[in-house]
């Protein structure tokens, strides 16, 4: 599976399977190959993959869980989670750069995601926000569970305006 039409690309294509649970802010991406836990995410305090990763990135808080075996998950170790964030620092443009397949650098097959996500919520609906993501869908209907819609660069401003104006009267609701 792969989230750009070329080895190397200068934008994300498509998105992997992603499954987004609200009230845990739990990112689940088990089912698909990403292994590179992107820069920038916001909206996620525990992200799920299908292996260790092979990076994480620097400014990422959350918990960072992975399958070991057929239903057993595990928490990253501290060790394992400090030599990730130093992987990513020493490797940082290609893990926000899209690839399908890396050859030999830094080493073997890496999935990764556009750095600079951010998950919305409005009530109880979520909105995935990609406008400061390097990422040019050519299939909008990605295939996140639980998104009611995504947000895009080449969105029109005024739509993102619309959005984000009924997420601060509803922050302000709630905070009232």
């Amino acid at each position: 599976m792969g989230f750009s039409s070329y080895w190397f690309d200068e934008k994300f294509q498509e998105l992997p399977l992603m499954f987004y649970f609200s009230k845990t802010k739990a990112l689940d991406l088990t089912k698909s190959c990403v292994n590179i836990v992107p820069a920038g995410l916001k909206g996620v305090d525990e992200i799920r993959l299908r292996d260790a990763p092979f990076a994480v990135a620097p400014d990422f808080e959350g918990r960072v869980v992975y399958e070991w075996g057929c239903g057993c998950r595990s928490t990253i170790s501290d060790d394992d989670l400090k030599k990730a964030k130093v992987a990513y620092k020493k490797n940082q443009k290609f893990c926000e750069t899209p690839h399908t397949w890396a050859g030999n650098f830094p080493h073997t097959n890496y999935y990764n995601l556009p750095p600079n996500m951010s998950f919305l919520r409005l009530g109880n609906r979520t909105f995935l926000d990609l406008r400061k993501a390097n990422v040019s869908l050519t299939r909008r209907e990605a295939h996140i569970s639980g998104i009611k819609a995504i947000l895009l660069p080449t969105d029109p401003g005024t739509k993102a305006m619309r959005l984000l104006r009924r997420i601060e009267v509803e922050a302000q609701r709630q905070r009232s």
